[in-house]
């Protein structure tokens, strides 16, 4: 199944150790990621994306992972006010594209990290948070 994920923490380098662990799935042929980034949420409700792949469908990825269509949102304000209920201040996010044959996997790596994941199919709406089982 291809799909975008979250992977949502309280801490600023976890997503990075997340981000990497990843790769390592993917390096294992357990899954395919076709691109990461990592975004942050400041204290003020700001997003700074600290890493992006340049592939086509990361904008759309990111825009699963803070709650908002980065397509469409045509200020940073309406972005803001759509992201509110993802990504809380102060909260940081790996956000990948990814194919699996199962969610286990990432859920189960994800889990290790303290990491909360949120999940997308492509052409899917959004759907409400999913702890790590």
């Amino acid at each position: 199944m291809h799909s975008y994920i979250a992977v949502i923490f309280k801490d600023t380098c976890k997503p990075y150790r997340a981000m990497y662990a990843l790769w390592q799935l993917d390096a294992d042929g357990v899954i395919t990621v076709h691109g990461t980034t990592v975004v942050h949420r400041d204290a003020w409700g700001d997003f700074q994306l600290d890493t992006m792949e340049t592939q086509p469908a990361m904008p759309t990825a990111v825009g699963v992972g803070i709650g908002a269509d980065l397509m469409r949102a045509d200020a940073r304000s309406q972005a803001t006010s759509e992201t509110a209920f993802v990504l809380n201040p102060g909260e940081s996010a790996v956000i990948a594209d990814v194919s699996e044959d199962s969610a286990l996997a990432i859920y189960s790596r994800m889990r290790e990290l303290g990491g909360i994941v949120r999940r997308r199919g492509w052409g899917a709406r959004p759907r409400s948070p999913t702890p790590c089982i």
